[in-house]
This record gives structure tokens, sequence and C-alpha cells, in this order.
């Protein structure tokens, strides 16, 4: 993997390489974290009708989401849900 980074306070820039020599899969099981993120991202493309969306839908977020258990445990997850929801409503009603 090829990365560049710039300090804002600099003018130049660092190039780093990072060799993965492990060769085990990064991680068979997603983390709560990254499905939520996963499920932030689609929702963003389906609510903008984006050209990438492909199969992005409010159904498929609520679906995922309502999978996890950590989402009740968190308000602010849990509202991010009720949001989703809100969304597949007004659409119904828009139609």
């Amino acid at each position: 993997t090829e990365f560049k980074y710039k300090d804002p306070n600099q003018d130049v820039t660092s190039e780093s390489h990072v060799i993965k020599t492990d060769t085990t899969p990064f991680n068979e099981s997603p983390t709560f974290n990254f499905i939520f993120a996963s499920s932030v991202a689609e929702f963003a493309l389906a609510l903008r009708d984006s050209k990438y969306k492909e199969d992005a839908s409010y159904v498929s977020v609520i679906q995922r989401l309502e999978n996890l258990k950590e989402v009740e445990r968190d308000p602010l997850k849990l509202e991010f849900l009720e949001l989703v929801r809100k969304c597949i409503v007004n659409e119904i009603v828009a139609k």
C-alpha cells in the first residue's frame, strides 16, 4: 500500500509504502464500527441518489442496523436508525 501525507503546517509531502506480509485475511467478520460506518455510507449514497449507489437502499441499511444489538445501546446510533426509517416514510409519502 502506498500513501502520501502532508502536514498542514509544512510544505513537504511525505510518502510511505507498507507491505503486508501476513497472509491471513484482514478480518473475516467485520467489527460493529465497520458495519455501522458502511451503513452510513450506504445511506448517503441512497439519500443523494448517487450514480454510484448500485443496490444501496434505506431498507438495506435498516436491515443491517437492526441486526446489530450495539445500536440499541448507543443513543446516537439509534437516532441514526430512526432517521433512516423517517426517510423511508418520506419517500413513500412523496410518491
